[in-house]
């Protein structure tokens, strides 16, 4: 496959974050992919992947760019219901995490490499995705600017009830968490929870059975 060949991008926008009112940009791409074959009726790729992450809310705001594996599984059964799961285990090439104490360039981010991980999984019942859960965690160790190393986490959970042809209605439950650890001044824990109530509209073409 040519590189980038398939990947996604997803954006949010708050309209209370300032200044820029963006609090998540998602761009993953899959450099190239491997089809391992076909264990417990489910479908498994290993692929190399890059991706951008950028994450900004009350419990931290967190930029990286990442490398790593990726095991893409396609076709779990549960009973009635259908299962996609994806794990990634990155490499952070460069992370920068804002900080809670101005260093001495005068900057209040850190900045440096670390490691990050993704788990997720999709649930759909008769073509629909009614399910989503999502957790990823980061790991920044700062050797510009403040002696800390940044832990992030990011937990999402999202149910979708479809209403008429392409149209959904969605919750979702999003849970931010932060570990900043200095060296010099006082560690900081934070939390920030979202709730999220939204309609969503496919451009696919509506599937057999929606009413």
């Amino acid at each position: 496959m040519t590189p980038f060949e398939a990947f996604r991008f997803g954006i949010d926008l708050t309209f209370n974050n300032k200044p820029h009112g963006i609090s998540r940009i998602s761009f993953p791409g899959v450099i190239t992919r491997r089809t391992l074959g076909e264990k417990g009726g489910a479908t498994h790729l290993l692929a190399l992947s890059q991706r951008m992450d950028y994450l900004d809310n009350e419990a931290y705001t967190f930029g990286g760019q990442q490398l790593g594996a990726s095991l893409l599984s396609r076709g779990w059964k549960l009973g009635s219901v259908n299962a996609r799961s994806e794990v990634h285990a990155n490499w952070m090439i460069l992370g920068g995490v804002r900080s809670d104490y101005v260093n001495v360039s005068g900057r209040d981010y850190d900045y440096g490499p670390g490691l990050g991980y993704i788990i997720s999984g999709k649930f759909d019942y008769k073509g629909y995705d009614f399910l989503t859960l999502g957790h990823a965690g980061y790991w920044v160790h700062s050797v510009n600017g403040n002696d800390a190393d940044h832990y992030t986490n990011f937990n999402l959970v999202r149910v979708d009830v479809p209403l008429r042809g392409n149209i959904s209605v969605a919750g979702e439950y999003l849970l931010y968490l932060a570990e900043r650890n200095y060296a010099d001044f006082e560690d900081v824990s934070r939390r920030s929870p979202e709730l999220k109530l939204f309609f969503t509209f496919s451009v696919d073409e509506p599937r057999s059975g929606r009413r």
